[in-house]
């Protein structure tokens, strides 16, 4: 947006960001406005219109602009900067501050490729040919001012926009060392489970099939139902802790990476991925910890039936969908479904989980930023 990006090298924050963005819209606007349309001297109904027309985009442009997606985002300000530069011809004296806000949008613009930038370059400098070739346009008075002021804007927004990818590159390291580290303490918790944990249980088995061997002689059914009901729950735990330690050696790249691997793990589960999922890597681990949690589950309440893993992304925020058929048995909630709740928690995201229609749906929304 025009300056959002280009001025602002040191951002507090995303709010303060904000503020200062729709205070430069402001300020610029009202340049437009009282160059234009205060004094009571009117420069004709050619220009006026031009003029109008670019405020018109503009407010546009600021209003949705950052909801939409890059490359798109700059088109709004091309239509600004094709019409100033025809009002430069037109003689309008606010033409400067429209071309001027364009070009200052655009070269700010990190995610747009150069030959989009070329494109929307050559489509202002067409305009202000195609202005200074028509009948009746009197053409600038002063092409050096309007050059000058261009070159300005051109000048701050590689500024900017310098500025801007250099940040970028910081919370990318950042981020990386982040993922490092969190991959390293996956990666110590899976050992620590399998050496501890699960060698443990699996002793705690062997120990209770001798148990049941030397009980069962004895014809005492109480005291065999209870051993084998022992048995029964360390190997479920053994079973359980093989399963954290496999999906934490499972989460050691992007979330839809590891999604596909969990989905390709559990029967019939089908795994759909929308729109951009790149997420930091605590929240990658959080959404993966609730998938298989979510399809543990589905496994234990409805087996066989088809599950559907949806991934879905947006500039806004990322959206994890877990569904399967509702069975009906499960009442209430239950450790799984509050151990997920309080994983969400610390992402600050909402988690719910209930039947919805016929099927059984978790839903974890992560909002970004």
């Amino acid at each position: 947006m025009m300056g959002g990006v280009g001025l602002l090298a040191a951002r507090p924050s995303a709010s303060t960001e904000r503020v200062l963005r729709v205070c430069l819209h402001v300020i610029g606007i009202a340049m437009v406005v009282a160059f234009e349309l205060v004094p009571v001297r009117r420069h004709g109904p050619v220009a006026t219109t031009l003029v109008l027309a670019a405020v018109v985009v503009w407010v546009v442009a600021a209003i949705l602009g950052p909801r939409i997606e890059q490359p798109w985002r700059t088109l709004p300000w091309t239509v600004v900067l094709v019409l100033g530069a025809i009002a430069v011809s037109a003689r309008a004296p606010s033409a400067s501050i429209l071309v001027a806000a364009a070009v200052l949008a655009v070269v700010s613009a990190v995610d747009v490729p150069p030959a989009w930038l070329a494109a929307e370059f050559g489509a202002g400098a067409i305009g202000y040919v195609v202005g200074a070739v028509l009948p009746g346009f009197p053409g600038t008075a002063d092409p050096f001012a309007v050059l000058f002021t261009v070159l300005v804007a051109a000048v701050v927004g590689s500024i900017g926009r310098n500025a801007a990818l250099r940040q970028r590159g910081e919370r990318a390291l950042l981020r990386r060392r982040a993922e490092t580290a969190v991959l390293a303490e996956r990666a110590r918790i899976a050992r620590d489970l399998h050496d501890v944990l699960a060698h443990t249980l699996g002793g705690l088995v062997l120990q209770l099939d001798a148990l049941d061997a030397v009980v069962s002689e004895k014809d005492d059914p109480e005291v065999t139902t209870r051993v084998r009901g022992a048995r029964a729950m360390a190997a479920d735990g053994l079973d359980e802790a093989k399963r954290a330690v496999d999906a934490l050696r499972t989460f050691d790249g992007p979330l839809e990476t590891t999604l596909a691997s969990l989905a390709a793990q559990a029967p019939s589960a089908e795994l759909t991925v929308r729109g951009p999922v790149d997420v930091p890597a605590e929240v990658a681990d959080v959404l993966a910890s609730i998938a298989v949690e979510a399809l543990t589950n589905a496994a234990k309440h409805a087996p066989g039936q088809r599950i559907q893993v949806e991934l879905t992304g947006t500039p806004a925020k990322v959206v994890l969908r877990v569904a399967n058929p509702h069975s009906g048995a499960r009442q209430g909630e239950g450790h799984g479904v509050r151990g997920m709740r309080e994983r969400a928690a610390l992402l600050g995201s909402t988690l719910t989980a209930g039947p919805d229609g016929s099927n059984w749906v978790v839903r974890c929304e992560v909002p970004r930023g």
